[in-house]
């Protein structure tokens, strides 16, 4: 496996596309679903096409990739801290996004180019407490062509 330089420190690069889903899992024991386990492998060269580019290193920082890194015998002051992680994780967060674009809505003063009302729930509501105070509501699908995409 190829290295790269990380904090003046040589270290091997891995593809972990499962970043991602291992930010949301926020445990250092992460273990991606078969199919992304299968394809990190069989696209694990990729982390050899950045050696020496400013893009070698992992794909993104998680406690499962700083776990995995410290396995690898990378000393621990190397690695980014768990109070860095976390703001990673914050900022990669549906809320943090739903969050930012109700600011650019508001900085917009509404003028429709995002749409209407945009909610963000910490768990999915049931239908009936959605429905509350709704109006007017848009499926959202592909157009039906028999019926000249209305629905």
């Amino acid at each position: 496996m190829k290295s790269a330089t990380f904090a003046g420190m040589e270290i091997p690069s891995i593809f972990n596309c499962s970043n991602d889903m291992a930010l949301a899992a926020n445990v250092r024991q992460y273990v991606p679903p078969k199919r992304i386990q299968q394809m990190e492998a069989e696209l694990a060269a990729l982390a050899c096409v950045w050696e020496g580019t400013r893009f070698a290193g992992p794909w993104g920082w998680s406690l499962a990739t700083k776990q995995r890194y410290r396995l690898m015998g990378v000393p621990m002051e190397m690695l980014p801290s768990d109070e860095w992680l976390e703001e990673v994780r914050r900022l990669s967060s549906r809320e943090f996004a739903w969050r930012y674009l109700m600011q650019m809505l508001a900085a917009m003063k509404g003028d429709g180019l995002l749409g209407g009302e945009m909610n963000y729930w910490e768990k999915l509501p049931s239908l009936s407490e959605q429905d509350e105070g709704v109006t007017e509501a848009y499926p959202r699908g592909p157009p039906c062509r028999t019926r000249g995409g209305r629905f």
